[in-house]
């Protein structure tokens, strides 16, 4: 196994030599004026720090603290192909210099930009199936999480974005996860235009894998499977679907059930018995974004979880599933927990509405919150929200702190 492994990495391994004794450049090293254009009457309003800094992509500029205050004044200008990195003109071109439009790959969900730290992607599959990128952006004074999939940190006042998460591509396969959040990785490719540019395209590992770069793979992670029949969780009262309670019990090791009750409509069975109060996931009710951007646990069904991605200033709707004998995780935002071995779902989110303005966060993610609100005259609907900025929410005062 070793020697066919071996065998399978030496072309690679070739080939990522060949190219590293080539001059490639990374694709935010390139193209200028993502830069603003320098404002010659205004030079110190450039200034993040004292020393040299960049104040476009031309245009080197040298900052003082005097008197309480940034002075600056231009010090260098590049002549192409050179452009400004770092407070000094140099041939590998800077890092904000090129447009490029984000490209999602082959897994769904949230992504960092490349270059802005303020900006992420979602990632949405559509009628097709496939994916389709939006753009979003953090409120100001805020960067994106790429572990929380939350505007949750702070920037510094007059501080632009810390260096970025995803290394120089200095060479074709470069690849590596990333340090916040190891589910999602980078694979430096070349692009068209311009030539001998490298881009690093962003995926993720599927059920919370962690990405390997030496062998270009996913770690499977251990994962703990159960011996239950085919609807059993526990001994006693339980329901199979939203009509029928079962008893389940142990025999001799091994789980037997029998019906027990068949409930009548208004009623439906929830937590082993028939109620008129209808259980959770016998609900026809559609979900709904409500006023916070992200991804969102499905209230009745733990596989299935929602997208809402602002679309002209109103939170659009798009509902996904885990793939098979997987279900959701509203910390990670991954399908990386597994269902049990009857493919029923082990855990319930949300907490059943017994009364109207009930409220509190979830267990998994106290950013993410819900709240009874009556859909009709005799059913409860908790329709979930979140607090901005990685707050956590208070049931009691219902508010995020």
């Amino acid at each position: 196994m070793s020697f066919n492994i071996f065998m399978l990495l030496l072309p690679l391994s070739l080939v990522s030599c060949y190219y590293q004794s080539e001059l490639w450049t990374d694709f935010r090293f390139v193209e200028q004026h993502q830069f603003e254009k320098l404002n010659t009457s205004n030079v110190s309003g450039y200034c993040k720090k004292p020393g040299l800094q960049c104040a476009d992509c031309e245009t080197a500029i040298l900052c003082r603290f005097i008197n309480g205050a940034f002075v600056g004044k231009v010090y260098d200008t590049c002549v192409l192909p050179q452009t400004c990195d770092e407070g000094a003109c140099v041939d590998t071109p800077n890092l904000q210099c090129l447009k490029k439009l984000y490209e999602c790959q082959s897994v769904e969900g949230m992504y960092p930009d490349p270059i802005l730290c303020e900006t992420f992607h979602y990632c949405v599959p559509n009628k097709d199936g496939l994916l389709v990128n939006t753009e979003s952006k953090c409120d100001q004074g805020y960067y994106y999480n790429a572990l929380t999939t939350y505007c949750d940190k702070k920037l510094l006042t007059g501080t632009s974005c810390p260096p970025s998460s995803i290394p120089k591509c200095t060479y074709p396969a470069q690849s590596g996860a990333l340090k916040e959040n190891p589910s999602i990785y980078y694979t430096c490719l070349p692009i068209q235009d311009p030539k001998k540019t490298l881009y690093p395209f962003l995926d993720a590992c599927k059920y919370g894998q962690k990405y390997d770069n030496v062998t270009y793979s996913y770690q499977l992670t251990k994962l703990n499977s159960s011996n239950l029949s085919e609807y059993c969780k526990s001994p006693g009262l339980q329901c199979a679907d939203c009509q029928t309670s079962i008893l389940c019990r142990v025999m001799e090791g091994n789980y037997t059930a029998m019906v027990y009750q068949k409930c009548a409509d208004p009623y439906t069975c929830d937590e082993g018995a028939c109620t008129v109060y209808p259980n959770g996931q016998c609900t026809k009710q559609q979900y709904e974004c409500q006023t916070v951007e992200g991804m969102y646990p499905d209230p009745s069904s733990c596989n299935k979880f929602h997208y809402c991605v602002p679309n002209a200033g109103v939170l659009q709707h798009f509902e996904s599933k885990c793939d098979e004998d997987y279900y959701y995780n509203p910390l990670t935002t991954y399908c990386d927990k597994k269902l049990l071995s009857n493919k029923t779902c082990p855990v319930t989110y949300v907490p059943k509405c017994v009364k109207s303005a009930q409220s509190g966060p979830l267990k998994e993610n106290p950013s993410i919150y819900y709240t009874c609100l009556p859909i009709n005259a005799n059913e409860l609907y908790p329709f979930l929200d979140a607090c901005k900025h990685g707050k956590k929410y208070d049931g009691n005062t219902y508010s995020c702190k």
